[in-house]
């Protein structure tokens, strides 16, 4: 069991922090983001991922009005910081958000293949908000000490600096306004003081603040415990993590400690998954150590804590749960992958650990990995490393630091569940899987025979079809057995297509439609193994009630009528004369046409947003895509 690399980039920027959101990474260096997509392309040659890379430079922020002194703020230059990248949660809109030394949170819309930057309010909110009265002009008496304006400019600022947002988090959405999603914005400011906001897009609105800590603040996290209930987890840096229950935002239910000792190792990762409608796990590191916690949300109290120590490790900078499997994926900073497999009976957390083998060790001998992103479904993940060999200038350039992409072992995440469970156009949810299963079959080395249970086939669904079909088309060295059996589960998957898509009642078929529906399955069901009973019940049923349609197309070359049709690609003549047609409605091509977004298979127009009769794609208008 080995996690596999695929691709290595390197860079001359320094990576600190990254998110995972739908298809892409996104990655904070000290030089901008970098955002990383991640397409699937089923017919390239090689097996590596089909990436595309965006580099954004931090925003160069333009100057507000101060309201309180009538004039105009000049800001300084972003600094992205760890914990200060995320995206909007469950969102339909493609948002990432950052955040700077300057406090304005950034927002980054994708419109049309282009970032839009848009710049939060609440920086000049806030600060406008407290600085409008100074304390030492309520009382009079003390106004003698400040005979000037700049005096009071001068106590203002240096107000504002202790004021200035240092993290922030979003909660999930608390409704809907014009089609437009509401979140909640928690800030947590350089004084402790928590904020909590109302954000629509980049507008947002004050509500409520919150003073709890006399220890700074490293840095807060969003969880959703159930329908009604959520949790503010706050990581101080002497150690301590406290949660806030909140019920409805953005009044704090009640408070309480979830780790308490002062050992001054800050939390790294945190992570809270609930396993019953009374008890959630929590996971978190702290350096070298790993802590499971088994809470009851009905005593209010920690049933068990759990703590294991990772030998030979300084830190572990990343994690991801794989819930399916009871499973947690650990990388440390020298990017070694440990499994552990946990499971709670009763009020007790046991598990296990075992060590997962990688085969990139030597390209990171001088490398400290400093962060982890895992794909949507576990399936992908992506390490960035830090050189930490010495440089003795600040132009000391040829050491570079290094994006490594690799795929988890297929028998840690759940490939098949996830590809078998999209419906039709949702393949982008699981591109990650199908990217992996194809990275996966084409390193197989092992030259297995594929038996196929054609009673089995006969029954399975479409999307299961295509499943299998692929396994063995990603193969790179493929024998005579493996292309026969391509072929007949190419015309299999054919079949069920044009079954189900002519079985419609709510269509309405031209006469010549379904004259190519009949002739097509007539062509199959000879082909076809007798051992397809329930396929070839189905086709002969849906040719008996086409049996009067006739067709009247023409030769475009010869301008004869076609009598016969031997080929879903196209149509061939008397003369031999070949017309391209669509695979979905059999009828001819024509232009413009559509195209597969990931088989590049052409179809009609009239196939629009109709998912690929081979694969997980969908048609797409037939352009350059990428």
């Amino acid at each position: 069991m080995t996690v596999n690399l695929v691709q290595e980039f390197e860079y001359t920027s320094k990576f600190i922090s990254c998110v995972s959101v739908n298809n892409s990474f996104v990655f904070s260096t000290d030089n901008g983001l970098l955002i990383v997509d991640i397409q699937s392309d089923l017919f390239r040659p090689s097996v590596d991922y089909k990436v595309f890379r965006t580099s954004i430079p931090f925003s160069k922020e333009k100057p507000f009005e101060d309201k309180n002194f009538n004039e105009i703020r000049f800001q300084t230059p972003v600094v992205c910081q760890e914990h200060n990248l995320t995206v909007y949660p469950n969102s339909r809109n493609w948002h990432v958000i950052y955040m700077g030394n300057n406090s304005n949170i950034v927002f980054l819309e994708k419109n049309n293949n282009k970032w839009i930057e848009k710049l939060s309010d609440i920086p000049q909110k806030w600060f406008l908000i407290v600085s409008k009265k100074p304390c030492f002009l309520i009382d009079k008496k003390n106004l003698s000490i400040f005979k000037t304006e700049n005096r009071i400019l001068y106590y203002c600022r240096e107000k504002e600096k202790s004021l200035q947002i240092k993290n922030f988090v979003f909660t999930h959405t608390l409704k809907h306004e014009n089609e437009t999603e509401v979140y909640g914005t928690i800030c947590c400011h350089l004084n402790n003081m928590l904020t909590f906001w109302s954000t629509s897009s980049e507008k947002s609105f004050f509500l409520k603040e919150f003073e709890f800590y006399t220890v700074s603040i490293k840095h807060i996290k969003w969880f959703q415990i159930s329908s009604e209930l959520f949790w503010l987890v706050v990581s101080l840096t002497n150690g301590q993590v406290y949660v806030h229950e909140i019920l409805n935002y953005p009044n704090v239910h009640c408070t309480f400690i979830l780790w308490p000792d002062e050992d001054f190792a800050c939390v790294k990762n945190i992570q809270v998954e609930s396993i019953s409608n009374d008890k959630c796990l929590i996971f978190f590191t702290k350096m070298s150590f790993v802590l499971v916690m088994l809470y009851s949300l009905s005593e209010k109290q920690i049933l068990s804590t759990k703590k294991e120590m990772i030998p030979k490790t300084a830190i572990i900078p990343g994690f991801t749960i794989v819930l399916e499997k009871n499973l947690l994926i650990l990388v440390t900073d020298v990017g070694k992958f440990i499994c552990m497999y946990f499971s709670a009976i009763k009020s007790e957390v046991t598990y296990t650990l075992k060590i997962v083998n990688n085969n990139f060790s030597e390209q990171v001998q001088n490398y400290t990995c400093t962060s982890v992103v895992f794909s949507k479904n576990e399936c992908i993940c992506v390490l960035t490393f830090q050189c930490n060999i010495a440089k003795y200038s600040k132009n000391d350039g040829h050491v570079k630091n290094k994006l490594l992409f690799c795929t988890i072992p297929e028998n840690l995440v759940e490939l098949e569940k996830k590809i078998l469970s999209i419906n039709d156009c949702d393949y982008e949810n699981v591109i990650d899987c199908i990217e992996t299963l194809r990275i996966n079959r084409m390193d197989d080395t092992l030259d297995k025979v594929c038996q196929l249970d054609r009673k089995s086939l006969d029954k399975l669904s479409i999307q299961h079809l295509k499943f299998t079909y692929w396994n063995i088309a990603f193969k790179i060295k493929k024998n005579e057995h493996d292309e026969n059996v391509l072929q007949e589960l190419q015309m299999l998957l054919h079949t069920r297509h044009i079954i189900s898509y002519f079985s419609n009642k709510k269509k309405k078929f031209k006469k010549e439609d379904q004259y190519y529906c009949r002739t097509m399955l007539s062509y199959y069901m000879n082909k076809l193994s007798v051992e397809y009973v329930q396929v070839k019940v189905d086709a002969a049923n849906l040719i008996g009630s086409f049996t009067g349609s006739k067709h009247t197309y023409f030769c475009n070359t010869c301008k004869r009528i076609l009598l016969s049709f031997t080929d879903f690609r196209m149509f061939v003549c008397e003369q031999e004369h070949k017309e391209l047609r669509c695979p979905v409605t059999l009828g001819p091509l024509g232009m413009p046409s559509l195209v597969c977004s990931m088989c590049f298979t052409m179809a009609n127009v009239n196939a629009e947003n109709q998912s690929c009769v081979w694969c997980f794609g969908k048609y797409v208008p037939n352009k350059l895509l990428f």
